[in-house]
């Protein structure tokens, strides 16, 4: 049988190995990929994402607010207010916030002798208790604005990752301001609740 003849320089054949083929030609004309661009992209859409998701949430509660007594009981068995309410969830934004100071420093905050999350929660209740509700809210968007700030401002690398949250948990710096968000939710919606309830 004859051999077959040695493929041409050029021809196909000859694959990507002949820098005469047009494939050699695109991969020429082709810019690399720019990869810290891609991952710098997608950190600053999730930090705005982040931020719609803090903003969306305060708006709900600040409207939710409006409509209510702040001395309203919210839970009868523990005789917590809505202004109690709205304390609570303004000691845990601070406590995020020390978190993401932190963060930012290249450091760590964590609750000191936490216990547990009821018992914390007895425990700094009455740190706001006799604070009117507009300076609780006052502080809470001072916080809040801070908040976002830092989050805007964080480089990647304080970004990304896995941080020490201020409670005995552990993740993404993303989960911690999306369980923020959910935590504001929940007890926005048992204050709009609780104000329904008392028409």
């Amino acid at each position: 049988m004859a051999a077959c003849p040695p493929a041409r320089t050029g021809h196909p054949a000859a694959g990507d190995r002949s820098r005469g083929h047009p494939a050699w030609a695109v991969a020429r004309e082709t810019p690399p990929i720019d990869l810290r661009g891609i991952i710098m992209a997608h950190i600053e859409a999730e930090k705005a994402r982040l931020v719609f998701e803090l903003d969306s949430a305060r708006r709900r509660t600040l409207d939710i607010l409006k409509t209510v007594d702040e001395n309203q009981i919210v839970h009868p068995d523990s005789g917590w207010r809505v202004k109690d309410l709205a304390a609570h969830i303004l000691i845990w934004e601070e406590d995020a916030l020390a978190a993401l100071r932190a963060r930012q420093n290249g450091a760590v905050y964590r609750i000191s002798d936490f216990g547990s999350f009821e018992s914390y929660n007895d425990r700094t209740i009455g740190r706001y208790r006799d604070m009117p509700l507009d300076e609780i809210k006052a502080a809470l968007h001072t916080a809040r604005e801070e908040m976002k700030a830092i989050l805007l401002a964080l480089p990647p690398e304080h970004f990304a990752g896995l941080m020490p949250y201020p409670w005995p948990w552990m993740g993404s710096l993303s989960n911690m301001i999306e369980v923020m968000v959910r935590h504001e939710r929940s007890h926005a919606d048992e204050i709009r609740r609780s104000g329904e309830l008392d028409k």
